[in-house]
């Protein structure tokens, strides 16, 4: 059964809401903070592999149409889940820090341009 842009639409949005509530979560933290916080820096990761698992879904047809390592966000969802215990929560803060705003434009572009 082939999937329709609406379910393709439906995993962005996923992804969006994984973005806000990792904003939420870790929303004036330092660093320190979110280190150290077992039940945040869990949280946090738990949005993470939503992101993953949910780009995961999205074929190439759409992925293609924008300039975007998309392997990333899928690799680090499987770190996530299968080397768990090696996980660097100094890095998952940059990573906040550093890539999901501009991840969250590129998203939220994507869920725009489906709706034209």
């Amino acid at each position: 059964m082939k999937k329709s842009k609406e379910s393709y639409r439906f995993r962005l949005e996923h992804i969006i809401d994984a973005i806000k509530n990792i904003e939420l979560i870790s929303k004036d933290l330092s660093r320190d903070e979110f280190v150290s916080d077992l039940t945040t820096s869990s949280a946090v990761c738990y949005q993470f592999l939503i992101i993953g698992e949910a780009i995961s879904s999205l074929p190439t047809e759409i992925t293609d149409k924008y300039k975007y390592s998309w392997y990333k966000p899928r690799s680090f969802r499987n770190f996530l889940a299968h080397e768990y215990f090696g996980v660097d929560l100094i890095m998952v803060f940059d990573t906040i820090h550093k890539d999901l705003p501009e991840f969250r434009k590129l998203i939220t572009r994507m869920i725009s341009d489906m709706q034209l």
